[in-house]
């Protein structure tokens, strides 16, 4: 035994001097440059990022994507800085509102970002002159101030949950386009993983207000209309894609849709912060996340239900959190939930689980934070009731469709539709029907 522990031995101790060598030879190439420097070479490295997407979205062409030499590069580049699109406004707003909770960079991040596309929305639906002067801000706003202030994304609180985030839509993008036909863009991720158009309806949206909103109705597709489902992804996407040339519009689009679904990440990696897991464990709990098969394709397939989980996942982090000033839970909370709710209906179990244990958090708030929750709650989800009601009327086929099983259009209301439904198989029928479902 003793002999073998000997050898063991011999063979650990040359790795912790290498590790200490290695540590040491970092420790004196980092203190080479200024922290000036490295502020300029972060600067550099955003502005490549930058030069390098407008450089393949201009010159670039759909064949460039089918092989694998122009792919893999081009598809990298494009990945990148679409999340430093997406979530760099949520950067930026994060490092400047979380001053002693760390833990939260990463929620509040992912929080912010996606006000800022609810924004870019109604930007676009107003015009697209004013939606393309306001992307033109925020992606130029967004760049520039990530170059200028690089601790929004290598600050303590965030550069591991943003790096990781990163690394797995990386991971995500090679994976959906190994087998090629990217050129086809949300078309091929559906006949890969699921034959419906549900993927597209995002690119859809964004693409007719990019022309103007005259052509959002009657139809948006089939017999579907914009108002039938929320549109938040579209909002987020419409922070690049309308600089985007329409050929090359669905191979952005996967980039895009993969950000914009990924911050499941940063939500994830703020929950498990406040519940006090060290962050060595955080790394391998949210990567064991990340390999599982349902996380994958619900977030290379861009429609937003991961988006929408990753906002409920945001609420509860602020929810768990210590020492926070009640209107500012208050706000962040109920901006989160409506956000949710605008990203994908099917966030509504987790939003009423969120409701019902905010109880105490309400009372702990007092009634200066219980309304700024349901102010910022209100506040946030009424222009969509507005968009429904008012623009392109009733809006409600979802709920007709999954809670009364009505699938064809009809104009009942949505509370006849429900007791249509299940009137001819009386109450036990129809409790019946709901625990089988």
């Amino acid at each position: 035994m003793k002999p073998a522990i000997e050898r063991s031995g011999s063979r650990i101790v040359p790795l912790l001097m290498a590790k200490r060598i290695a540590a040491s030879r970092l420790g004196r190439l980092s203190s080479a440059f200024s922290p000036r420097a490295r502020r300029l070479l972060v600067a550099l490295c955003v502005v490549a990022i930058a030069a390098a997407a407008a450089g393949v979205v201009g010159f670039a062409s759909p064949e460039g994507f089918v092989s694998t030499p122009g792919r893999v590069p081009a598809l990298g580049v494009l990945t990148v800085a679409a999340c430093f699109a997406l979530w760099g406004p949520g950067l930026l707003i994060a490092s400047a509102l979380d001053g002693r909770h760390g833990a939260l960079a990463p929620a509040i991040t992912v929080i912010a970002a996606a006000g800022v596309g609810w924004l870019l929305f109604w930007a676009w639906f107003w015009s697209p002159q004013v939606g393309m002067v306001a992307a033109s801000v925020v992606l130029a706003g967004t760049f520039a101030g990530l170059a200028l202030r690089p601790s929004a994304m290598l600050g303590s609180g965030i550069a591991r949950p943003f790096g990781t985030a990163i690394l797995v839509s990386l991971m995500y993008v090679f994976l959906a386009g190994a087998r090629g036909g990217l050129a086809e863009g949300p078309t091929q991720i559906a006949h890969r993983y699921w034959v419906s158009a549900d993927n597209s309806i995002p690119l859809i949206f964004a693409d007719v207000l990019t022309t103007g909103r005259g052509d959002l109705r009657p139809f948006l597709i089939g017999d579907w209309q914009s108002s039938d489902r929320p549109p938040l992804e579209t909002g987020l996407i419409l922070s690049s894609i309308g600089f985007v040339p329409g050929d090359l519009r669905p191979i952005v689009y996967i980039a895009l849709g993969v950000a914009a679904n990924a911050v499941w990440v940063l939500a994830l990696w703020s929950v498990l912060r406040t519940l006090r897991v060290p962050e060595s464990r955080i790394v391998p709990v949210v990567l064991a996340v990340a390999v599982t098969g349902a996380v994958f394709v619900n977030t290379v397939y861009a429609w937003p239900k991961l988006l929408a989980g990753s906002l409920v996942l945001a609420a509860a982090a602020i929810l768990l959190a210590r020492g926070l000033p009640p209107l500012g839970a208050g706000l962040g909370v109920g901006v989160a939930l409506a956000l949710a709710m605008l990203a994908h209906g099917g966030a509504a179990a987790g939003v009423i689980g969120i409701c019902v244990v905010a109880g105490p958090a309400l009372r702990e708030w007092g009634r200066r934070g219980g309304l700024a929750f349901i102010g910022a709650a209100v506040a946030t989800y009424l222009p969509w009731v507005l968009y429904q009601r008012l623009f392109d009327p009733p809006g409600d086929r979802l709920p007709k469709w999954h809670l009364a099983g009505a699938v064809d259009v009809t104009e009942m209301a949505v509370v006849q539709a429900i007791i249509d439904g299940y009137a001819a198989d009386g109450l036990v029928g129809a409790l019946a029907q709901v625990l089988n479902e």
